[in-house]
């Protein structure tokens, strides 16, 4: 196997052995898979800009403002989520990453801690492969709420509507060069047409090469679509690399 490949499969995975066969017909593979993250470092944040009004590679979007974004998310009520577990709270970038995942830990409603960190260690393996292709990387969630430490009822609507217009504004003043979204809510979040999810080919939004991904949750439950997050990670990591 190339060593890309064998990033991929000592990092994407959770404790499992994923068997993988070489596109050519060739004898299976099989790797054991570990732990290689803890749930505290899946949110990647890059570092904050010390001084100076402008952000290198990054382009602003109308009238918004980092000061006025993060004003905004500070006063959001939307949902009683962030009152009751606490507010995450976005960086101001210092570049434009090549690639920015977008996650929910949320997603499901009836929100069970044990299930949603084996979800964030798969996304922060996920994270560790993805780094190997595009250095640039950064995770963020869907909702600016700290998860739960208890099971809880999500209130889906609501939360997605306020936490996704600000996520919005979020990417269009980040403006990376790509975007990958795990599962459909943040699609309707973000106003990505649901016929638009296609896992092979990215979709044009507010500018942005948005690509559509799997449900970490549903890539806990099969195993196989770690496949298609692999061709993903390669496919945005070359197209990206040919990128000026």
């Amino acid at each position: 196997m190339n060593s890309q490949r064998d990033y991929f499969l000592k990092h994407l995975g959770i404790g499992e052995v994923w068997q993988l066969r070489h596109a050519e017909g060739g004898p299976v593979a099989v790797v054991e898979l570990s732990d290689q993250i803890s749930g505290q470092d899946v949110v990647q944040r890059l570092p904050n800009v010390e001084g100076g009004e402008g952000v290198q590679g990054v382009a602003k979007a109308s009238n918004d403002t980092w000061e006025q974004l993060s004003i905004d998310i500070q006063a959001c009520n939307a949902c009683t989520l962030c009152s009751r577990y606490g507010k995450q709270m976005f960086a101001k970038p210092t570049v434009s990453p090549d690639l920015v995942l977008l996650f929910d830990w949320s997603e499901l409603g009836s929100y069970d801690p044990v299930l949603a960190n084996q979800a964030e260690r798969l996304l922060g393996n996920i994270m560790l492969a993805a780094k190997g292709l595009c250095a640039a990387t950064v995770s963020m969630p869907l909702l600016n709420a700290m998860m739960p430490s208890e099971a809880t009822q999500i209130p889906l609507q609501t939360s997605a509507a306020g936490c996704g217009a600000l996520l919005k504004r979020y990417l269009k003043l980040f403006r990376p060069k790509r975007v990958l979204v795990f599962g459909p809510r943040i699609a309707t979040a973000m106003g990505v047409s649901s016929q638009s999810q296609d896992f092979k080919v990215p979709v044009q939004w507010e500018g942005l090469e948005i690509d559509m991904s799997p449900s970490i949750y549903d890539i806990l439950q099969d195993s196989s679509l770690k496949r298609v997050v692999w061709q993903q990670l390669c496919r945005i990591a070359s197209e990206t690399s040919r990128e000026v």
